[in-house]
């Protein structure tokens, strides 16, 4: 959203009844209701405002914002254009519009809204700072570049700017001029969120772990109760490796990229859902709604179209209470549960005739507990469906290896004896490329384990 630039206000008091001051006096005290967080009195403001005058486009607006802010986005659609049809040079409505647009997930009258208002007003920071990050979500990074540096000569002392640049530069492989681009923002705003782990990723892409290393530090004395920088270093070090991710850092990367995880894993190409489906299909023949069914670190809930049919009844499980939500909207799943997965499956014996899990386990690094925790959830003749990202053995003698991004890495021979240790019997174990990154395929295991 822009950022205001309306005089100060006064401090607003106790409302009650109806708005008995001057209607400038008014929508100010609203907006600072409004930057404040009392968004409930703000909406009240607003809608005596216009009550008294609905032909007020600033009262429109705002109210639109507002309503955008707590979830009912298509009203405030309609109150930002009923504004700009009153008002139609009104810049930071068109730039708010494309916002919530966006928001919406329709990218391309976002992006004409947000062109739109740099046509009115080219030295708009806010408007180029949004088209930016609209580009880079749409994987025009070279377009999202120009609009990024156009906001940093109009805001140099905006980080957001410097963010997107990075991000952008990375996409494009430049990862020099990307963690310039993210030292420049900790330069103008030490404690901006994920910009660490960003410069981290991209030192260690150039090969510069001990910078990585000090980057990932300086992150913990910062903010010394968050699970990523912890993780991250132990990657980097190779010290302190946990045996799977944390809770804490499951949900801390799910819930951050909750709003935008399906169209992110669209860029990268990302196959999981389909080969796990496809599996399942060949190891239980034509779809009939038959079966039990859980979907093992469900997420936003991508496997749940093409698994569906196969489903009597269908389950999914997920630490992530954001990306659960997501996965309510696709209204295809029986039940929705927040639980650690490992957890769950020994809360569910022979529970589950298919047990699928699209890219889960690459948050796991020993596969042993999970893997007998999904055996006795399994009824006989059961299925465990499931995908994995590849190391060689000979590049990890434990047999998984949490590598530098985060995730955990596991080899064939890893895999086929952790399912019989399970007391499962090995289906197919095959080499498949789960997603793109860096514009390479990244090498994954498509594997089956077989309950007797």
């Amino acid at each position: 959203m822009n950022a205001d630039t309306s005089p100060p206000n006064p401090t607003p008091g106790p409302l009650r009844g109806e708005v008995a001051i001057p209607l400038t006096e008014a929508l100010a005290m609203a907006q600072s209701l409004q930057r404040d967080g009392f968004l409930g009195e703000a909406e009240s403001v607003y809608r005596q405002i216009v009550a008294r005058k609905p032909n007020q486009p600033e009262a429109l607006h705002f109210l639109g914002v507002l309503l955008s802010q707590t979830g009912r986005r298509d009203e405030g659609v309609e109150l930002i254009l009923a504004a700009l049809e009153l008002k139609p040079n009104y810049v930071d409505a068109f730039s708010n519009l494309g916002h919530v647009l966006q928001e919406l997930g329709h990218l391309e009258e976002a992006e004409e809204a947000y062109r739109h208002a740099i046509k009115l007003d080219p030295d708009f920071a806010d408007a180029h700072l949004n088209l930016s990050a609209l580009l880079y979500e749409c994987g025009k990074y070279e377009e999202s570049l120009k609009h990024s540096q156009r906001a940093m000569e109009i805001a140099p002392m905006q980080s957001q700017a410097h963010v997107i640049a990075g991000e952008a530069f990375a996409k494009e492989g430049r990862h020099a001029e990307a963690a310039e681009a993210y030292m420049r923002a900790m330069e103008r705003n030490l404690f901006h969120a994920g910009v660490h782990e960003k410069m981290g990723i991209s030192l260690l892409r150039m090969g510069r772990t001990a910078e990585a290393i000090d980057i990932y530090q300086r992150w913990i004395s910062l903010d010394p109760d968050n699970p990523r920088p912890h993780h991250h270093l132990a990657a980097c070090t190779g010290i302190g490796v946990p045996a799977r991710a944390s809770n804490e850092y499951i949900r801390e990367v799910f819930n951050r990229f909750a709003a935008t995880f399906d169209e992110r894993l669209t860029a990268l190409q990302y196959s999981a859902p389909a080969l796990v489906v496809e599996s399942v299909g060949a190891e239980l023949g034509e779809p009939q709604a038959q079966y039990a069914v859980l979907d093992a670190g469900c997420g936003t809930g991508l496997c749940g179209a093409g698994i569906r049919p196969f489903a009597k009844r269908l389950t999914g499980v997920d630490l992530s209470s954001k990306m659960l939500a997501k996965a309510e909207e696709r209204k295809l799943y029986d039940e929705l549960i927040e639980s650690e997965l490992t957890e769950y499956l020994l809360r569910s014996p022979q529970s589950f005739d298919v047990i699928i899990s699209a890219d889960t386990l690459i948050y796991f690094g020993e596969l042993r507990s999970v893997m007998t925790a999904a055996a006795a959830a399994l009824r006989p003749q059961g299925r465990f469906v499931f995908t994995l990202e590849k190391v060689e053995s000979a590049d990890a003698p434990d047999g998984f290896r949490l590598e530098s991004h985060g995730r955990y890495a596991h080899s064939m021979e890893y895999i086929r004896n952790v399912i019989e240790q399970a007391g499962l019997k090995p289906g197919e174990i095959t080499e498949i490329f789960v997603r793109t990154e860096r514009r390479e395929p990244v090498k994954g295991l498509l594997a089956v384990g077989r309950k007797p």
